[in-house]
């Protein structure tokens, strides 16, 4: 059996995959050496094994592509989430503290205006008292002015009693001298006012 003489290999175009270079694989006819259906079977079977496991990795691939598309695009919620979260915390920050500033000025005015008041109401308190010890003194004048002049009234009223009634006596007294004497009988009126007078 002849040989036939090596013939010098020709570059095949590159392989698309492993499996395809292996499917592509020539070797060189010698006379001691493998059977080619062997080599051959083996080859498709080797190929086929390739073919599975760049399935495998190309699916373990696009898994791992989708899962760090997803683990990217879940960061980015968590970060636009947290980025939320942190402007939310600031403007509810910032309103509180509006809101606490607006208090305690509204609680300052408040503060003020009841110590305007109270400062008011104390004022005014005084201006009674005053008014009231006024007008109680004013009654106590009144009432001394009432009180002596009721007893300057009764001491009016007194008087003419009391000079009546000692003119009476007088007449009396009299009266008994001139009992004798008709002429001297008739007095004259006693005018109560003259009397007063004199």
């Amino acid at each position: 059996m002849s040989i036939p003489p090596e013939q010098p290999q020709e570059n095949p175009p590159a392989p698309d995959s492993a499996a395809d270079m292996i499917r592509q694989a020539e070797f060189p006819l010698a006379v001691r050496g493998y059977d080619r259906h062997a080599v051959d079977d083996f080859l498709a079977q080797l190929s086929a094994l390739v073919d599975e496991l760049e399935g495998r990795q190309l699916r373990e691939r696009v898994v791992q592509r989708a899962l760090d598309e997803v683990g990217e695009q879940t960061a980015g919620i968590l970060q636009r989430a947290n980025e939320t979260a942190d402007e939310l915390a600031a403007r509810s920050r910032a309103q509180a503290e509006g809101r606490l500033q607006r208090a305690e000025r509204e609680a300052e005015l408040l503060k003020a205006e009841s110590d305007k008041y109270a400062e008011q109401v104390a004022v005014d308190t005084r201006k009674l008292w005053a008014e009231r010890e006024q007008l109680l003194e004013e009654v106590r004048r009144l009432a001394d002015e009432v009180l002596a002049t009721a007893e300057d009234a009764v001491e009016r009223f007194k008087a003419p009693e009391a000079v009546a009634t000692e003119l009476a006596r007088q007449e009396a007294a009299e009266g008994s001298v001139t009992a004798g004497r008709p002429d001297e009988q008739q007095t004259e009126p006693i005018d109560a006012d003259a009397a007063r007078a004199g």
